[in-house]
């Protein structure tokens, strides 16, 4: 009965962590929608870009708000385990990577669908405002999705295999089900979900969600930093 009760609550907060993800932007802009302020895109992108990185702090500590005890014990057990727990990180990120690159250039190659929508938005983003969307990318990024897809899913689904389908799979579909154009576009299921699978796996491995957290926003800010640089190469040229 305890036990149940354990899962039970923690099912709660697997619910409300995925209504604090996908929802705070909708509150947050709630007093500019009824003050009518434009703050689209094409229109005001100023304050399009300070909404979205605003959006995307608060979101972040909520969840580390949420998550607090389980990140605080996380913590005192990575200060211990450092050296083995980035070693598990890094090589299933590699692989994860290595499945990724491939998929990615078979999908460009077979099919007429060259790049991810969801990537092509980032990119683009990137490009119109590098320092906050670093910011975004690296930080406040990698801790809400880490805390979602995988701390949450792991406090419920306590069968390993499961849990690293679940979470890779979830994490997967969510980049793409939410911005695709058609139907060639979902196969990038397959480098997301490989990428999202590698970071369950260690986040099993270690029992422990900062491993997968940190090499998550290594490889966001690596791919960061290589679209800002690609993008001033190509003004200096």
């Amino acid at each position: 009965m305890k036990e149940f009760c354990k899962n039970y609550k923690e099912i709660i907060k697997l619910v409300l962590c995925f209504l604090l993800f996908y929802f705070t932007g909708t509150i947050i802009t709630i007093p500019f929608k009824l003050l009518n302020i434009d703050y689209s895109l094409n229109n005001n992108p100023s304050l399009y870009y300070i909404l979205t990185l605003a959006v995307n702090v608060l979101r972040a500590i909520l969840l580390i708000l949420l998550y607090r005890k389980d990140l605080k014990r996380d913590f005192k057990n990575l200060k211990g385990n450092f050296w083995e727990f980035s070693d598990i990180a890094v090589k299933y990120w590699i692989i994860g990577l290595a499945i990724m690159a491939v998929s990615n250039i078979l999908i460009s190659l077979l099919t007429p669908a060259k790049m991810a929508v969801n990537e092509e938005g980032v990119r683009t983003m990137i490009k119109a405002s590098p320092i906050i969307m670093l910011i975004l990318t690296t930080i406040t990024a990698p801790i809400s999705e880490e805390i979602l897809f995988r701390k949450s899913f792991k406090n419920v689904i306590k069968d390993k295999t499961l849990y690293i389908l679940v979470s890779g799979l979830v994490f997967g579909a969510l980049h793409v089900v939410t911005s695709y154009n058609t139907l060639y576009d979902l196969l990038y299921l397959i480098p997301y979900s490989a990428l999202g699978i590698s970071f369950a796996i260690t986040c099993s491995k270690t029992d422990n969600v900062y491993p997968s957290m940190i090499i998550h926003a290594i490889h966001n800010g690596a791919i960061t930093l290589v679209t800002v640089i690609g993008t001033l190469a190509g003004i200096i040229l």
